[in-house]
């Protein structure tokens, strides 16, 4: 379990891994269009996360694990029991690196949708069995819009 970014800063961690974590903080607030306040890492790592939340389709997390020097990218989906599998970026990373994990992030969690939310209607269409949670949808549904329902 990462620690607080209180609780790193206190640890005995080195003043090269402190200034590593720092730098990954700063990337991650460069990249996702996070406010970096210099003098409050915490409320930085807070803008970051609720950047990346806010701004993907799938309202993605991330969560930073300082003593390991990674950055881990996912998404939940709603109405099932799973998500997206974790990306995790070790430092130093690029612009390139976190768009890349969060396009895939992006892109699983789209696939578990489509797999899961069909509608009734895209179960008649598709002639097959109708179970909440578990229908594929059909693009072509008028019912949905091919969009699926949320359940």
């Amino acid at each position: 379990m990462p620690m607080s970014w209180e609780h790193f800063i206190a640890s005995d961690a080195t003043d090269d891994t402190k200034a590593r974590a720092l730098e990954m903080v700063r990337a991650a607030c460069e990249f996702s269009g996070a406010f970096l306040d210099p003098e409050d890492v915490r409320a930085s790592i807070a803008y970051v996360q609720r950047s990346v939340y806010k701004y993907t389709t799938c309202g993605a997390y991330c969560e930073f694990d300082f003593d390991e020097g990674t950055v881990v990218l996912g998404s939940i989906v709603e109405g099932v029991d799973w998500g997206t599998d974790n990306h995790e970026l070790s430092w130093p990373f690029t612009l390139e690196d976190w768009n890349k994990a969060l396009g895939e992030v992006e892109d699983e969690a789209k696939s578990i949708w489509h797999d899961t939310h069909g509608c009734e209607e895209c179960a008649r269409l598709l002639e097959i069995e109708y179970v909440p949670g578990q229908t594929v949808i059909c693009l072509e549904c008028t019912e949905c819009g091919g969009e699926g329902e949320i359940v």
